[in-house]
């Protein structure tokens, strides 16, 4: 089965590596999300990645603050491509769908200022 990854970038600039078979990836700060971020700007469920065989797409789930791609504010963006950033509040998110393949644990364009955490498990959700 192939497996497409998220890499979260968070505000203090770690970056972690999430890996996942599903077809839709919930993101928020809900502990039932598949990635939990917290934040006073992060919905609930802010938003889902939705993995086609088109592509990947992010879909706002009608959060106040909304969904950033690139520096522009999206309801729905895709296919997204691997160095489009994703902005959720003060995080980023970058997709690598399971067709690009290459390993990496550094988001596109970034020249290694982050501390990377590769493969670091999701959160309990005990």
């Amino acid at each position: 089965m192939l497996t497409n990854r998220v890499i979260l970038k968070t505000p203090d600039g770690d970056l972690e590596e999430r890996v996942f078979d599903a077809s839709v990836v919930s993101i928020g700060k809900d502990d039932g999300c598949d990635i939990v971020i917290r934040g006073w700007s992060i919905g609930k469920r802010h938003a889902e990645i939705r993995f086609t065989p088109e592509g990947a797409r992010i879909v706002s789930q009608n959060t106040l603050m909304g969904v950033g791609i690139n520096g522009e504010r999206v309801k729905e963006y895709g296919p997204l491509l691997s160095k489009d950033e994703i902005q959720l509040g003060n995080y980023s998110l970058y997709v690598i769908p399971a067709a690009d393949g290459a390993p990496t644990t550094r988001p596109p364009g970034d020249g290694g200022g982050g501390r990377t955490r590769a493969g670091a498990p999701p959160p309990s959700r005990a």
